[in-house]
């Protein structure tokens, strides 16, 4: 009953009909970032709610049920994931819309730009009764305590994994043919995209296609398949080669007037850019290496070794090996702390469960959706 033309002005994350996830924040050698504020354009007029409240007071439970309600109305919908619990939903966005909803709680905390006009928070809170919650403040103070100690004892091991995978990068770095590689990008930018008569004025996307996650290392390969029908993967062993190719790739497309999804490596925000996808041209440059292996199925192989000379490499083979281990044992040790992490946050919600009035929070998502179609 909602159905309607719309064509939104905000670049989208994506044309398909299909399901498309993506992580917009991250733990990670900087204790957490977040490309939440990035995600939509507020003087766009679209409108966008900011959910508020603690752990168990159902933002997850209200993103999912909403999610579906305008999925089933023929609307593309993209599902932002919590890296620190993956069944969890951080955020939903309407691109057709011009619409979405956030988690707007720490780590990810969120403040309107526009108040009122683009942006309108909702206090869950106002739907708990205070004083059970009262009851067990010792209890929620400790736990509030411990998390935290867990997640930044995660980013301090992912701060020196980083660090080992540096070592690796200078080593590749130094055995690298770039300007083999630069002749290469040249020759391969021309090809898949040309050259267009709009110069300038592409729009980027930032995000993660990974994290780390209490359930090891997750990637979203299904995304990949929803947003390109062309995909590029760039096996690199040594992280090396890929991210010149992905960075030259997004540049030559948005000073070609193309819109791009830069999807960054978690380790290392703002510095590596792991892959990209260019929504109008369906294609996807993807990095493969041993955290987030391309499927066979994928398609076209880059092997970024044939940019690199081995006889340098062999002479450090033993040093590489080395940091490729401590690096994977480091990811291992933040997965357990991210873990037991989530497990003390799970016993932080059942304090809240028990306080809050859902029947409340479903009349406010309910009004919410009819909000969200009011607009279109």
């Amino acid at each position: 009953m909602f159905r309607k033309a719309y064509y939104n002005k905000v670049i989208s994350w994506g044309d398909g009909m299909n399901e498309i996830k993506f992580f917009l924040g991250a733990s990670n050698a900087r204790k957490y970032v977040s490309y939440f504020s990035e995600s939509y354009v507020p003087t766009e007029f679209g409108k966008y709610f900011i959910l508020k409240g603690g752990p168990g007071t159902g933002k997850s439970t209200f993103m999912k049920k909403t999610a579906s309600e305008i999925e089933k109305e023929g609307f593309t919908v993209h599902r932002i994931f919590c890296s620190s619990d993956p069944s969890s939903l951080d955020a939903v966005l309407f691109p057709e819309l011009n619409a979405g909803i956030f988690d707007g709680t720490a780590p990810h905390v969120m403040d309107p730009v526009l108040p009122g006009i683009c942006e309108e928070i909702i206090n869950l809170g106002a739907c708990w009764d205070s004083s059970v919650l009262r009851k067990n403040k010792d209890s929620l103070a400790r736990l509030s305590l411990y998390n935290s100690q867990l997640h930044k004892k995660a980013s301090d091991y992912l701060f020196v994994a980083s660090r080992f995978d540096k070592e690796n990068l200078h080593t590749a770095a130094r055995a690298l043919d770039g300007e083999k590689l630069d002749r290469y990008i040249t020759r391969l930018c021309a090809r898949e995209i040309g050259i267009t008569e709009k110069k300038g004025g592409g729009k980027l996307k930032k995000c993660f296609l990974s994290a780390v996650t209490p359930e090891g290392i997750k990637v979203h390969y299904d995304t990949v398949v929803s947003l390109a029908e062309r995909i590029i993967v760039i096996n690199d062993e040594f992280s090396c080669v890929a991210p010149l190719i992905v960075g030259s790739f997004c540049s030559y497309a948005l000073k070609n007037g193309l819109d791009v999804i830069a999807c960054f490596c978690p380790l290392f925000p703002e510095e590596k850019i792991e892959h990209i996808f260019i929504p109008k041209l369906s294609l996807c440059i993807f990095s493969s290496n041993q955290y987030h292996s391309a499927p066979k199925e994928f398609g076209r192989q880059i092997h970024g070794a044939r940019f690199l000379d081995t006889k340098i490499l062999a002479l450090k083979r033993e040093s590489i090996d080395f940091n490729k281990k401590a690096k994977s044992e480091l990811i291992d040790e933040a997965v357990k702390k991210l873990k037991t992490a989530k497990l003390i946050h799970d016993e932080m919600e059942n304090y809240y469960i028990g306080a809050i009035n859902f029947d409340e929070v479903e009349k406010i998502r309910k009004e919410t959706v009819l909000k969200i179609f009011a607009l279109n």
